[in-house]
């Protein structure tokens, strides 16, 4: 059995990512939360607070594989994000006292920015242009995590992520679109030329448990993850238009208003792909079938 630390306590991807690494049997698994008793006990799952790593004897004594930081504030307010970079800095002094083999911190997409042309991939090498407070922390993570590790032997990594399709996010547009269409109300978006770049939770959380089987291999120090398609609004719009006639034999009209919103966002994951041999396996379709049955 291989230890891991996973913060973020009971946020979607750390939900899904411990469900998954309890179902694949390896792991015992140390999830931090500022709210531990709230979490369900199971076999091989100890919810915890952080200090508890290293006040605790039996806790700080044993080796840990890995830790996988989830945990961040999903405001643009500026007090909120400083909380969740104090706290990194907390988990970084933590990870280092520990000694552990491996660390991955989750930051964003919205490092790139979203001003692109729709035919051009962002890949890791490309200049960063963070255009509000939450890419901007997410940003600053990903420099906290590399210098913090700089003298270490901590293999570590930052995890650019496109944005998750779960019926759990019920605030992401896409969502909305799906929740539009079920009761049977037209479609309203406006523009419709904007790129967008999602990932399947299910493939964000089979791909980081991947790439924990490769814990041994020295890191890049930034990954992006995604699907490496993008997809218009119009697109999208359309898709679950069709769904919903196709499943539910419901008509949707879609009505596209004037807008100057250019914004674009398309992912390389080449680099992902070739270094862990993962692909995803869900298509954006496929995302959205599963938001009309289960959300």
């Amino acid at each position: 059995m291989k230890n891991i630390i996973i913060t973020g306590g009971r946020g979607l991807l750390a939900s899904e990512l411990t469900h998954r690494l309890l179902a694949d049997g390896n792991w015992n698994i140390f999830l931090v939360s500022r709210s531990p008793q709230d979490i369900r006990p199971a076999n091989h799952l100890q919810a915890i607070e952080l200090a508890q790593l290293v006040n605790d004897k039996a806790l700080r004594n044993l080796s840990y594989d890995a830790l996988v930081h989830t945990a961040f504030s999903r405001s643009l307010d500026g007090e909120d994000l400083k909380k969740s970079l104090d706290f990194l800095t907390d988990v970084l002094a933590v990870a280092k006292q520990l000694e552990l083999k491996s660390f991955i911190n989750i930051s964003s997409q919205g490092v790139y920015g979203t001003k692109h042309n729709e035919n051009v991939s962002c890949d890791e090498t490309m200049s960063l242009s963070p255009g509000d407070n939450y890419s901007i922390a997410k940003a600053f993570s990903e420099v906290m995590v590399n210098s913090g590790f700089a003298n270490s032997n901590i293999n570590h990594t930052n995890i650019r992520l496109a944005s998750i399709l779960s019926h759990k996010e019920s605030k992401r547009f896409v969502n909305i679109l799906v929740d539009h269409a079920k009761h049977q109300r037209d479609i309203n978006i406006s523009g419709g030329n904007q790129h967008f770049s999602f990932i399947d939770i299910d493939d964000a959380s089979q791909a980081i448990t991947t790439m924990l089987n490769y814990c041994d291999k020295k890191w890049e120090p930034v990954y992006n993850l995604g699907t490496g398609l993008s997809h218009s609004l119009l697109e999208i719009a359309i898709m679950v238009a069709d769904i919903a006639k196709r499943e539910y034999g419901y008509e949707i009209s879609i009505h596209v208003l004037p807008a100057t919103n250019d914004a674009n966002m398309k992912l390389s994951v080449t680099r992902f792909s070739t270094d862990f041999f993962w692909h995803p396996q869900c298509s954006l379709e496929s995302s959205i079938e599963k938001l009309f049955k289960n959300q």
